[in-house]
């Protein structure tokens, strides 16, 4: 028994280390498709917050040594406006804003710490083709302090599909994109997740989902994930580097605990540790990219959902 775990460990580290070479996702470790019929109401608020250590730059350079300091929280409510329960169909609707902390303490090239970001999004899911689910999911991101269709507007898409292959093996394929801030990027979705020995299931999803889940019962569970962010900002207009565009990429290996109650709150804590990465810092029009690797450090979070 004890081997066999660890042969299924080793095969999520191993996908992990593959898919850590060059993720280009947004933030993304144990991600799940959203399937109405398991939300108990048509309204949700999901709350998520990541808080890193500091990371030593490794760059030479005027940041040679200096800490990188970055932390994220996400705020949305979404609805459901639309439910066909014969296909298990429906439309709904998010609001959200996101809060990044990204800076290094005392540099000319920018002060700003926080950026913000209001979040308009639309999904779609349903069941209507026989052993598929299907998501589609879309979002137009606003900065905070520069609102509207601008250079500080992206935009992202998620197209979805889950396909039954056996009762313990679905099969994933779809795509990720971006695109905004002279940066566009597409990533295929492609993987499976295999539920085994009835409280166990590897999920190998590049790159939504790299995770080994045990379930101790119907409401708790642990989960051995691991953790892709890339995320971007454009920096204020009265800064050194005007209006320029940092872009953050890092991976991680986690451990967390979640929690379900009655299909309507649920609640996780996680714990981990970053492998470092790098941020790159450009001008406006994404050039004269210059990129700063940093170390590794700990980080830890939690998220919390409730439908009403």
């Amino acid at each position: 028994m004890k081997q066999k775990i660890r042969f299924f460990i080793t095969i999520l580290l191993t996908v992990f280390s593959a898919l850590s070479a060059d993720v280009d996702s947004g933030d993304y470790g144990s991600e799940k498709m959203e399937d109405i019929s398991e939300q108990s109401s048509p309204f949700k608020i999901e709350l998520r917050t990541d808080v890193f250590g500091p990371a030593k730059t490794t760059t030479k350079g005027y940041l040679h040594k200096k800490n990188l300091h970055y932390n994220e929280s996400q705020a949305d409510i979404s609805a459901v406006c639309y439910h066909d329960p014969e296909y298990n169909e429906a439309v709904s609707v998010q609001l959200g804003y996101n809060i990044t902390q990204l800076y290094w303490k005392n540099i000319p090239t920018f002060d700003q710490k926080t950026f913000g970001n209001v979040q308009v999004g639309v999904g779609f899911f349903t069941e209507r083709l026989c052993g598929w689910a299907w998501q589609v999911y879309t979002s137009l991101n606003m900065d905070n302090k520069y609102p509207g269709l601008n250079n500080y507007t992206t935009y992202d898409l998620l197209l979805w599909g889950k396909y039954t292959w056996r009762e313990d093996i679905n099969v994933h394929v779809g795509f990720l994109g971006w695109t905004g801030l002279k940066i566009d990027k597409v990533l295929p979705i492609l993987g499976f997740d295999w539920t085994f020995w009835d409280k166990w299931q590897l999920n190998a999803i590049f790159p939504i989902n790299a995770s080994l889940v045990y379930n101790f019962n119907d409401r708790l569970s642990a989960t051995l994930a691991g953790r892709f962010l890339w995320n971007r900002h454009r920096i204020e207009k009265d800064a050194y580097l005007s209006e320029g565009i940092w872009e953050y990429r890092n991976t991680g290996l986690e451990l967390g605990v979640n929690y379900l109650f009655r299909n309507s709150f649920m609640i996780n804590a996680h714990a981990g540790y970053a492998s470092g990465g790098y941020v790159n810092l450009s001008t406006k029009n994404y050039r004269h990219t210059k990129k700063y690797r940093f170390e590794g450090s700990p980080y830890a979070g939690g998220e919390a959902s409730f439908s009403f």
